[in-house]
């Protein structure tokens, strides 16, 4: 008999302390935006893009139609980079250490040293690339 009071007793306490079943999923937190203080020079055209490795390593592109430009912000203030003359940036991606910037004209740029300096990687396209993509250094795709 006492084998059946512990029994009946455990199992009731397992009905007890289990769950009623699913519920109804409650609102999402509320999500909210926070504006830098101080962020890119909006005169120099329309930011296309923003990528960063980390939130203290960010990058955005953008410019004017004939006038491409890029800025980083080390977590701080944002900082233009000394990219090639050509036109508008339309997407920054990286990996590895590396950064690829991609826009109008089939215009693609690579940095090895974290913005510091960019060469012209030659494209087989002359069109619009809009998107660029990089597994690793050596790996990256490109769409336009």
């Amino acid at each position: 008999m006492a084998r059946f009071q512990v029994a009946l007793l455990l199992g009731t306490l397992c009905l007890w302390a289990c769950d009623d079943g699913p519920t109804e999923p409650g609102p999402p937190p509320a999500a909210t935006w926070a504006a830098p203080a101080q962020g890119p020079d909006p005169a120099l055209g329309v930011y296309m893009s923003v990528w960063g490795p980390s939130a203290d390593r960010i990058y955005t592109v953008g410019g004017q139609p004939d006038a491409g430009v890029a800025w980083r912000s080390d977590g701080g203030a944002w900082q233009p980079l000394s990219v090639p003359a050509g036109p508008l940036l339309n997407w920054v991606h990286g990996a590895d250490g590396v950064v690829w910037m991609v826009g109008d004209g089939g215009r693609a740029l690579r940095s090895d040293d974290g913005g510091q300096s960019f060469r012209v990687v030659p494209t087989p396209v002359d069109t619009s690339l809009w998107g660029v993509w990089a597994a690793d250094a050596d790996t990256v795709w490109a769409v336009g």
